[in-house]
């Protein structure tokens, strides 16, 4: 169940970043935004991940 509603939130979190992009691409400032967007993004992302797989390894043990 966390890891639907992780996926939930990842999803929203994008169509979110996606209208802002467009919004930005209409006015000139696509690479910007995208290199302010997407790099804690993904920093975040890695993040979650390490955390979960710790999580995880620690339910086996």
């Amino acid at each position: 169940m966390s890891h639907a509603f992780f996926f939930l939130l990842v999803s929203a979190i994008w169509i979110e970043a996606a209208r802002i992009l467009r919004a930005a691409e209409e006015e000139g400032v696509l690479m910007q935004g995208l290199v302010f967007l997407a790099g804690p993004f993904i920093c975040l992302y890695i993040f979650v991940a390490s955390c979960m797989s710790c999580f995880q390894e620690l339910d086996d043990a």
